[in-house]
């Protein structure tokens, strides 16, 4: 090959440029490349998959990047991409300005979104302000990753930018979703404040972003107190499922109405044993009066079968609750509890931001137990580009084995567990 170089450019009648030239030689590298990563794929080889992805960076140029994310992160493999993800973290020049052009432009929101991962990880100011523009993509699941990246980056710079993004958000209605209460979140963490609205954060922004100190760094955003609502009145109250705050607009409720759901829980004190299904019951209609109207939701009861209230998401309309109402007073505690399936039917709603398990039972096919870590390794999988939010509700009276497993379901899932006594 040195020597066909050589003959190449020395010769007069042929004369080509490097340039000409590398694009050809460039092009077999990234051949080779895809190819040995398709085959360490296969093989399961995760240090052969590490070295494919260093073949794509030794290119190191746009054509490179782009064939990198094609091969690497669209192989519908999350154990590859993950791997893929931290080898791009090293990516440098045009090789790394193509993975930021990607990150705003691609035409698949899993590209997008993966690519906010991996550049939470630089330190540049490129990928920083890449990272700011994915805040307006069009996909709140791309736009919550790019919240998630900025949490990731604890950069005070960021704070201005969330909050024109967060008033973005309500102006287009959303308010009350998913991606606000990220973007509220965050601020929160970066400033050790707790507003609500875009307006009363920006009017604090103005008056103290200049001497701004950041002293609760480093903190997780569940260990900061509020630092007060001077001047603006009090904390919002929003609906409450079992003492979970309901912060979204796109809700499916997931309910455990398996035989084990006939069980009654001892009450403080002298108060009666309270039966779990009748306690649901309750809870699910209290909470059924007061969804806001932009809410949509739907209910799906599980135990040996699933049944859903509808098979799309319903306008929290008059008409509609009382639907639920009817829906929520036929539950019968019968049968065995089918959480594999019953998530499954949740997440085949469409348009669903969050969703709500309540459970008091291992997870049950055919009579036999189902091994939990199949449940979560199952999520996480289809749950690795959607980003839907998973709380979830248990019972004191229940198995440890059961409240773990819904533990790991909502740490998983950027959800809280709730733990019913």
């Amino acid at each position: 090959m040195i020597v066909l170089l050589y003959l190449i450019l020395a010769s007069p009648t042929h004369a080509v440029s490097l340039e000409a030239l590398g694009p050809r030689l460039g092009g077999d590298a990234l051949n080779d490349a895809t190819q040995h990563f398709r085959k360490a794929l296969a093989s399961k080889d995760e240090a052969a998959l590490r070295a494919a992805v260093h073949e794509f960076l030794s290119v190191g140029t746009a054509g490179a990047a782009d064939r990198a994310i094609e091969a690497c992160l669209l192989c519908d493999n999350g154990w590859a991409e993950e791997i893929a993800r931290e080898g791009l973290v090293r990516a440098t020049g045009p090789f790394m300005a193509q993975l930021c052009k990607q990150a705003l432009e691609h035409s698949d929101h899993r590209v997008r979104l993966q690519l906010h991962e991996v550049l939470s990880q630089k330190r540049d100011n490129e990928a920083y302000r890449t990272v700011i523009s994915g805040l307006r993509d069009p996909m709140h699941e791309v736009g919550i990753s790019a919240i998630d990246a900025l949490r990731k980056k604890n950069d005070i710079r960021c704070v201005r930018y969330v909050i024109d993004a967060l008033e973005s958000y309500e102006a287009d209605g959303w308010g009350n979703s998913v991606i606000a209460w990220k973007a509220r979140h965050l601020l929160q963490f970066m400033t050790g404040e707790e507003f609500i609205k875009a307006s009363q954060w920006r009017r604090f922004w103005e008056k103290h972003s200049k001497k701004f100190k950041t002293p609760r760094h480093g903190k997780k955003i569940e260990e900061l107190e509020p630092g007060g609502m001077t001047g603006v009145g009090p904390r919002k109250q929003y609906p409450r499922f079992f003492g979970i705050e309901i912060l979204s607009q796109r809700i499916v409720f997931l309910l455990d109405t398996s035989m084990s759901m006939r069980e009654a829980d001892p009450g403080p004190g002298d108060r009666p044993d309270r039966k779990r299904l009748e306690r649901l019951q309750s809870e699910a209609r209290r909470l059924m009066n007061s969804l806001p109207p932009d809410t949509k939701f739907t209910v799906i009861a599980f135990s040996s079968k699933v049944k859903s209230l509808s098979g799309s998401l319903l306008q929290a309309t008059a008409a509609n609750k009382s639907r639920a109402f009817k829906f929520i007073d036929n539950f019968q505690a019968e049968g065995q509890t089918h959480t594999d399936e019953a998530l499954e039917a949740a997440f085949r709603i469409k348009g669903v931001r969050t969703i709500f398990l309540l459970s008091d039972g291992a997870p049950v096919r055919d009579t036999k137990a189902i091994d939990i870590r199949e449940i979560l390794s199952w999520l996480r999988k289809e749950n690795r580009f959607r980003k839907i939010q998973i709380h979830t509700v248990g019972f004191a009276g229940t198995r440890d084995s059961i409240g773990t497993f819904l533990r790991d379901v909502a740490a998983d899932n950027d959800g809280v567990h709730r733990e019913l006594p």
